[in-house]
């Protein structure tokens, strides 16, 4: 899994709330702001300094960096994207589209 940051590389939260705020981005619970973050991190449970040090000192920056850089490496424009079997599924979709590629591609497996 790779991250594509919401806004320029810099860390929005600690490794340990990291799936928590990025599902609150990801479901509108968030206006994306960064006044809003540290009200954000403290409705999720994060330890308030720790996720003020994370914040401000970039300490995910690097990593966020080359997510985002191997993402566009691969023609990545939206997030989420899916890779099965190296086909993209853009943008979030519905567990049958899933289960129909995959089947679709098991398909096409020769039996061995």
């Amino acid at each position: 899994m790779r991250h594509r940051p919401l806004k320029p590389p810099n860390a929005r939260e600690s490794k340990a709330g990291f799936g928590s705020t990025t599902t609150s981005y990801l479901t509108g619970k968030s206006q994306g702001r960064d006044g809003a973050l540290p009200a954000l991190a403290k409705e999720l449970g994060l330890q308030p300094d720790n996720f003020a040090t994370c914040l401000n000192t970039g300490h995910y920056r690097e990593e966020v960096a080359k997510d985002l850089h191997d993402g566009f490496t691969l023609g990545i424009t939206s997030t989420p994207t899916f890779f099965i079997n190296g086909r993209p599924l853009v943008r979030a979709r519905p567990f049958a589209e899933f289960q129909a590629v995959i089947d679709r591609l098991l398909k096409q497996q020769p039996l061995s």
